[in-house]
């Protein structure tokens, strides 16, 4: 776990390791998968973060929710700051990330060590990290997928 804790990164690079893994996937996917990636000028994309913070949720996204609809769908990032400090929302148009039964062990690991990872992080660092998982259609009947909210407060 020692490890883990070590293997950080800048906010600007794990967005582009996300966008890139993003447009890897979006020709594969053969023209049905899109996304977006904004970040707000006034976001410190130098800030220190734990490697794959953001990746892992697109990966599941892609892998658990999109890849398993035919018709394909929508990943957004997106990065701004609130009064409280940054938010960076992650959005995808698939299946509800807790109702993915065929990887839900796989993911729940993955989850659970991301939890152990970021309780190491956030004790070594000024500022808390945490994130919240959403299903979309609860605040919207229009849309599907997961909603990933996570939050650096200074």
């Amino acid at each position: 776990m020692e490890a883990l804790v070590q293997s950080t990164t800048r906010l600007q690079e794990e967005l582009d390791a996300s966008k890139s893994y993003l447009e890897n996937s979006a020709s594969g996917f053969k023209g049905k998968l899109s996304w977006t990636c904004s970040v707000e000028d006034d976001i410190d994309t130098g800030l220190i973060i734990p490697k794959k913070l953001i990746r892992t949720f697109v990966e599941n996204a892609i892998s658990g929710g999109l890849i398993q609809d035919k018709e394909g769908g929508s990943v957004e990032i997106s990065s701004h700051n609130t009064s409280l400090g940054m938010l960076i929302m992650i959005n995808d148009q698939g299946i509800y990330f807790k109702d993915i039964s065929s990887t839900r062990q796989q993911k729940e690991r993955r989850l659970r060590s991301l939890d152990k990872y970021l309780n190491l992080f956030n004790a070594r660092h000024p500022y808390l990290i945490r994130y919240d998982i959403h299903d979309r259609s609860i605040h919207d009947a229009d849309k599907s997928g997961s909603r990933i909210l996570i939050t650096i407060q200074y």
